[in-house]
């Protein structure tokens, strides 16, 4: 393939640019030839052809046989040389690039995990692949949102969430995370251990987005344990934090970062206060390596530990 630059008008092909090069460097055009494993006619082509692009004399050749470059030749020199090396490291960039372990991951999740299964996920990717170049770029969402239609509309790589996507998406169960009961610090429960379904009968609960995973998942414990729940939604985990803070209820929710100041978490008592953590991914798209890479790592991490990822 013949790969030319063109610069004012004058046209060198990367195959006289790295001749010159040799050339230059070993003073010989025999040589340079056999460096370069082509015949010395080729290579004594390609100069003059060169040489008549630039209207110029590049080498001078001495009795001796030896090449020394004239002065237009050691003017060109460095220019042709920090091209060639620029060149190198573009192709070596690109070549870097289609590698699995470069490039970014775009993954979409809910607020309420970001300081739980998130950092822990991400902790074991890091350890399991030193070295590696894969960027994650993180998308937080704080109300609810439609991640099956990011997907599908190619806006996120990957999702971790409390549902199956299903239609059009494939999802795999990668780990589980509890519930808790939130409730301010001077609450009688906030030494306690753990609370029941029961023991919350005639408290306001604070939840968010009604028919989410999480108050799907609510309903489905109050129903089992007969109880009946006097639930009222706010807009966000803030909004809801405050509501609990300036003491409008208790919030049943993920591990989530709080101010110890103000604010505990206690551990729901019921069989089935722990979410399913679905990783999600559109079955329409081609996806890059990297987020191939990334995807296939957690599918495999998640049936190496066999249940044991809790968070």
């Amino acid at each position: 393939m013949d790969h030319r630059v063109m610069t004012g008008g004058i046209v060198m092909t990367l195959a006289q640019l790295t001749y010159f090069i040799e050339i230059a460097k070993t003073k010989n055009f025999t040589e340079a030839a056999s460096n370069l494993y082509i015949s010395q006619s080729n290579i004594s082509y390609a100069i003059h052809a060169l040489e008549d692009e630039l209207d110029a004399l590049l080498f001078v050749r001495r009795p001796n046989k030896r090449i020394e470059l004239t002065m237009y030749g050691e003017t060109l020199y460095p220019y042709i040389a920090e091209g060639i090396r620029l060149i190198e490291e573009g192709k070596n960039r690109v070549s870097s690039m289609k590698s699995p372990l470069h490039g970014s991951v775009r993954l979409a999740f809910f607020h309420s995990i970001v300081f739980s299964a998130v950092p822990a996920l991400m902790s074991y990717f890091r350890e399991d692949n030193p070295g590696n170049e894969i960027e994650f770029q993180t998308m937080v969402f704080h109300n609810w949102t439609d991640f099956r239609q990011l997907l599908l509309d190619g806006k996120c790589d990957l999702v971790l969430s409390a549902g199956n996507l299903g239609n059009g998406c494939e999802s795999v169960q990668v780990a589980e995370h509890h519930i808790f009961l939130i409730v301010p610090a001077d609450h009688p429960y906030a030494e306690r251990d753990s609370v029941s379904l029961r023991e919350l009968r005639d408290v306001r609960l604070i939840q968010i987005d009604a028919n989410s995973n999480m108050d799907m998942r609510i309903k489905e414990m109050a129903k089992e344990e007969g109880v009946s729940l006097d639930i009222k939604y706010e807009m966000d985990w803030t909004a809801q934090q405050l509501a609990v803070m300036s003491g409008r209820g208790l919030a049943l929710s993920c591990d989530v970062t709080l101010d110890g100041r103000f604010l505990r978490m206690v551990q729901a008592d019921h069989p089935l206060a722990v979410m399913p953590l679905y990783l999600s991914w559109a079955s329409k798209w081609k996806m890059s390596g990297a987020a191939l890479y990334v995807r296939d790592y957690y599918l495999q991490l998640a049936q190496k530990k066999g249940g044991e990822l809790v968070f």
